[in-house]
């Protein structure tokens, strides 16, 4: 089987990272027992300024994560239909998944996998994560009636399916050894698929499939025709055709340096699965944009095969230049946004807070966030996809004089954001 053409549609999201030893199949484990029961209801947030009353229905709205020590989990109404609702504390930054419908929200919260109806403006379990456990990959199924998740812990990465109306316990799918890539997708008929690195036939690390089937309740195996059809409903750094990916090829931290600037540029893949992409032999692999002085990640591959992406500039070297970016691979990018990131005071080598973005579904509009510690504030901003008025649709509260320090970056920063509806 061609492995390139077999994992058509599955990639996993940020840089590639390389692997060494061999990875072996591991059957799956007992069902895990059930998760207790917990039911998350809203509370009113602190309206903002430009909000408006309450009405019937919340969406379209965005779903803001907020403070670096709260991870407040906030729903924002955009068409003037009520004030922001927090909804969870202790939420993961990433992921945040919206489903194919845009009514409700995949997150990883304090020892549950959660799902968020902002119709009916609840939250329920689906799953749990251990002590110490990150959600860290997961995909709606087709139809949105489930979902597909990974979760790492200190020992082992765990993949596992599950309703997602909460009404059975998750069932594990594979557990391999923590340190080794574990993706989910999904085939078309709603069968949830598991994709890991193991040992090949010849030696070496090459990509398996395992295959579960909830109506019989079985592992099965998976034709080379229906390889084809492995899909990720979720997968914005993916081209609309499915035949390329754009990744960030490095992180803050091991970002390239140009002479004295840190560069961080945005790798173009083939279809691949980019973590068996990363491993592949060959001539140097093609870059999608590379600017002395930026470092890039977070892309949006839009329909009309542009990309979008967020840009943080060196501040030694590119002074001013972070922002939102758009352009094709290729070619010289340009600025859509200037929004410079809020930085990290307390570790020079951290990554600065850069903007965070989304587009509507319709991808005609366009909304990001900027966080002003000086100010102690952050504001969201809307404006059309191609250009025009920019109009500000939220402002954090003011804080009072008497606040803690650490008030505004502990609960109100913006960190994270995606549009529902």
């Amino acid at each position: 089987m061609n492995a390139r053409r077999a994992l058509h549609w599955l990639a996993v999201m940020g840089g590639v990272a390389l692997f060494g030893g061999a990875a072996l199949h591991f059957l799956p484990a007992d069902v895990p027992s059930a998760p207790a029961a917990r039911l998350i209801l809203p509370t009113l947030s602190t309206p903002a300024p430009e909000v408006s009353p309450t009405a019937d229905s919340p969406l379209p709205a965005l779903a803001l994560i907020q403070g670096l020590k709260a991870r407040r989990l906030v729903l924002l109404p955009l068409s003037g239909a009520g004030v922001p609702l927090e909804i969870d504390r202790g939420v993961q930054v990433w992921p945040l998944l919206p489903s194919p419908d845009g009514t409700r929200l995949l997150y990883g919260s304090a020892g549950a996998v959660m799902v968020f109806d902002a119709t009916a403006r609840r939250a329920i379990i689906v799953g749990e994560l251990p002590a110490g456990g990150r959600l860290v990959g997961a995909q709606w199924s087709p139809a949105g009636d489930a979902v597909a998740y990974v979760v790492q812990s200190e020992h082992h990465a765990v993949a596992s399916y599950a309703p997602a109306d909460g009404s059975a316990l998750p069932v594990e799918l594979l557990r391999v050894p923590a340190g080794l890539d574990v993706d989910v997708g999904w085939l078309r008929d709603g069968r949830p698929v598991v994709l890991y690195l193991g040992l090949g036939a010849a030696g070496g690390l090459q990509p398996h499939y395992r295959v579960y089937d909830p109506v019989a309740r079985e592992f099965v195996a998976l034709s080379p025709d229906e390889a084809e059809q492995v899909q990720q409903p979720w997968a914005p750094w993916r081209s609309p055709d499915g035949t390329q990916q754009v990744y960030a090829v490095s992180t803050w931290q091991n970002a390239r340096f140009r002479g004295a600037c840190r560069t961080g540029p945005l790798g173009l893949a083939d279809d691949s699965w980019l973590p068996a992409y990363s491993l592949s032999q060959g001539a140097a692999r093609p870059l999608a944009f590379a600017v002395e002085g930026l470092f890039m990640d977070r892309p949006t591959w839009l329909q009309d095969g542009r990309i979008l992406f967020r840009a943080i500039a060196d501040a030694a070297c590119a002074r001013g230049q972070s922002g939102l970016y758009v352009g094709r691979p290729g070619e010289t990018p340009s600025r859509l946004v200037a929004v410079e990131p809020d930085p990290a005071p307390d570790d020079a080598d951290r990554a600065p807070l850069g903007v965070a973005y989304a587009v509507d579904p319709a991808q005609t509009r366009l909304v990001w966030s900027e966080n002003d510690s000086a100010a102690r504030r952050s504001r969201v901003s809307l404006m059309p996809l191609e250009g025009g008025e920019v109009r500000t649709i939220y402002y954090t509260s003011p804080l009072l004089d008497d606040a803690q320090p650490f008030a505004y970056r502990d609960q109100e920063i913006i960190l994270y954001l995606v549009w529902l509806g």
